[in-house]
């Protein structure tokens, strides 16, 4: 339904076929300014930053609640996440998630949660 308020306007050209130049002039500008406001609306909105989804997680504060080897698990959000960090962890400790490989997420130890 979306694409139809885009496609507005051509569609519009048609109103001069079939009625006189006062009515379909006004009647074109309406779906001009319609048609605009929607090309307006529609960039706005991809504009705007990531509400959803993994990538909200960059940049949060987690608590490691398991270490075993190389990984973790941290719990952030009321989930448990697979983690790996290049330096070593602490249980109990916070983290800060500096990125996400594919279900594991990348920390670093946070200086000032310690």
């Amino acid at each position: 339904m979306s694409h139809v308020g885009l496609i507005l306007p051509v569609l519009g050209l048609f109103l001069f076929f079939f009625l006189p130049l006062p009515i379909a002039g006004p009647l074109y500008f309406l779906l001009l300014a319609y048609s605009t406001w929607r090309y307006r609306s529609l960039i706005k909105s991809k504009r705007r930053p990531v509400t959803a989804g993994v990538q909200t997680l960059i940049g949060r504060t987690a608590e490691v609640i398991d270490v075993s080897g190389s990984g973790a698990q941290v719990l952030v959000n009321g989930e448990i996440w697979k983690a790996k960090a290049t330096t070593p962890l602490t249980k109990g400790g916070k983290v800060k998630i500096v990125g996400i490989e594919g279900l594991t997420l990348i920390v670093k130890a946070d200086d000032a949660g310690n």
